[in-house]
């Protein structure tokens, strides 16, 4: 039972992962996890450990299954009559990079977008966001901005394979090229303290560092590549190391967190579970 902690952790990264091949219903997937979880708890009172940590695992399987499915669900761009051209409201989602021209790129959420031709746009869209002349000082993230624009598709027909793959994971649906852009306060609630306090910690993740040392620290503890200039960019894609980035500590760290505090509802104690 040493290894227990490890096996409920990597089942949960297995069901992760099996989602993108086999998207599970999210309401079968969860029901199956909450049966799996209760047979589990009633075989760790009868003292079978063996059968308890099968159970777990295959709860925690079916668990990140579902989690995947939802996810994949949410992220799924939806489809769009472009190009068009669109003015109302979105929200700067992630940090802003600077492209080659002079401005900077980074995704954004519709607040609310309506379109000159065709149906408006869904709430909530992911979309790539270019600012023309904002490379040296970029909105932060969480800004709210009301822009007027063109939408057109997300990739040009000559971008490169690895830039098409970049924007299917994020599930972005398209290209926003503001004519005019008008700052209109920060987003609150939930997403607005995880700003402020991603805002907090990437001032002091990397201190004593700079250029792309620092970058690769942020990178690895928050996500994401800003700051990296692109010959390091570069170096990571072509190694195959990029994911590194993509994957922040904090998503690690929130799957750990649910993991022990599964762990800890079955009784397991602290230390083994660590």
């Amino acid at each position: 039972m040493r290894r227990a902690p490890h096996a409920v952790l990597g089942s949960c990264c297995l069901g992760l992962a099996a989602s993108n091949a086999w998207p599970a219903p999210v309401a079968t997937a969860t029901t199956a996890t909450v049966v799996a979880a209760l047979v589990a708890a009633v075989l760790a009172r009868r003292g079978r450990a063996g059968a308890t940590l099968a159970r777990l695992c295959a709860a925690d399987l079916v668990a990140g299954a579902a989690w995947g499915a939802a996810r994949l669900a949410a992220t799924l761009p939806p489809d769009l009559d472009l190009p068009t051209v669109v003015s109302g409201a979105v929200v700067l989602d992630t940090p802003m990079v600077p492209d080659d021209h002079g401005g900077a790129r980074g995704r954004a959420l519709v607040e609310h977008l309506d379109a000159r031709d065709g149906p408006d746009i869904p709430a909530g869209t992911r979309l790539l966001l270019e600012l023309d002349g904002a490379g040296d000082d970029p909105p932060p993230v969480g800004s709210r901005l009301r822009v007027e624009g063109r939408l057109a598709a997300a990739a040009a027909p000559d971008a490169p394979s690895w830039w098409r793959a970049w924007l299917a994971r994020q599930g972005v649906a398209a290209r926003l090229s503001p004519d005019r852009v008008a700052g209109d306060g920060r987003r609150g609630g939930v997403r607005g303290l995880r700003d402020r306090w991603r805002a907090w910690a990437a001032g002091r993740a990397g201190v004593g560092l700079t250029g792309d040392r620092a970058a690769i620290v942020r990178g690895m503890a928050l996500g994401g590549g800003s700051g990296l200039s692109e010959d390091a960019a570069d170096a990571f894609r072509d190694a195959g190391l990029w994911h590194l980035l993509a994957v922040s500590g904090q998503n690690v760290a929130v799957v750990a967190m649910a993991v022990m505090a599964l762990l800890g509802g079955l009784g397991v104690r602290r230390r083994a579970a660590g």
